[in-house]
């Protein structure tokens, strides 16, 4: 859903909106948002507070600082995209391999998975 969003739905500036909202990690700001990111967000929001709520349980909490990162970062990659296509800018294949690194979820993912292993992996 993010990846469309992006990708297919949003406008740019609905989109700078958005990433900054995902930034700021909270619920505070989203009138500005049409109601299909404001639902995306309400989601997304939900799911970060259900992982959370767990690793509390697990006595993990620490991991979520790490896991937030990731999911900001995988953001913000989502974004230099949209503002390459947006300017008809062409990166450089460092560039594109930069972010296309974290665009891809890999290393959000990565995080994701050993916060589900819980103390299993310190």
């Amino acid at each position: 859903m993010v990846d469309d969003t992006y990708d297919a739905y949003g406008t740019i500036d609905e989109l700078e909106l958005f990433t900054k909202a995902i930034e700021r990690w909270d619920t505070c700001g989203l009138d500005n948002l049409p109601d299909y990111m404001k639902f995306l967000y309400r989601i997304l929001f939900d799911l970060n507070k259900e992982i959370e709520e767990e690793a509390i349980n697990e006595g993990i909490v620490y991991a979520m600082n790490y896991y937030k990162n990731e999911f900001i970062l995988y953001i913000q990659a989502y974004m230099a995209e949209v503002r390459w296509l947006n300017n008809n800018y062409q990166p450089t294949l460092e560039e594109y391999i930069r972010v296309s690194a974290i665009s891809s979820g890999y290393c959000l993912m990565t995080a994701t998975c050993y916060i589900g292993m819980g103390n299993i992996a310190t």
